[in-house]
């Protein structure tokens, strides 16, 4: 842009940008790539504008990962790296929907992205994202309104109405 800065709408853009990019590749290592750019400015950039993170976080839930075949344990806890499988980008997004120090609007965003994340998995991994933003909901702790909207559209994208356990 010719610029030292680049301008946070141009930024919140770009990063849904990623996201189709993400969507759209048929390279594995593209979409961890695309994850990975966007996993950081979620971590690194606390002070940057909501918007930019609400569409770092949409972006995540179009940026379908390959389920992770070697899990890693630290501290006698399993633990994955955010981008480099599904699963991993679902505990960063559920970590992110908990994080009270979160701006409202991004919280709000996660169980969208996380319902298309387990679109069309097998039913455990769809379970347990439903069970963790039921969780949320039912949980002792106040929920904000606009969070408790976006767990409930989010609910709504992972329930298909069949009567099975998940419903």
């Amino acid at each position: 842009l010719g610029r030292m800065k680049v301008p946070l709408r141009t930024r919140a853009l770009a990063a849904l940008a990623l996201g189709v990019v993400g969507a759209n590749s048929e390279r594995e290592d593209e979409r961890r790539y695309v994850a990975h750019t966007l996993v950081q400015i979620l971590e690194g950039e606390r002070q940057a504008s909501p918007d930019l993170f609400v569409s770092c976080v949409t972006a995540l839930g179009l940026t379908s990962l390959a389920e992770s075949r070697v899990s890693t344990r630290i501290g006698g806890e399993e633990n994955s790296v955010a981008s480099s499988s599904r699963q991993g980008l679902i505990h960063f997004l559920t970590d992110l929907l908990h994080d009270e120090d979160r701006h409202r609007f991004v919280r709000a965003h996660a169980p969208v992205a996380l319902a298309r994340l387990v679109r069309g998995v097998d039913d455990p991994e769809r379970a347990g994202v439903a069970r963790a933003l039921l969780d949320v909901l039912g949980g002792g702790k106040k929920v904000g309104r606009l969070v408790r909207y976006g767990i409930v559209e989010g609910l709504a994208a992972i329930g298909d109405s069949d009567a099975d356990a998940i419903d």
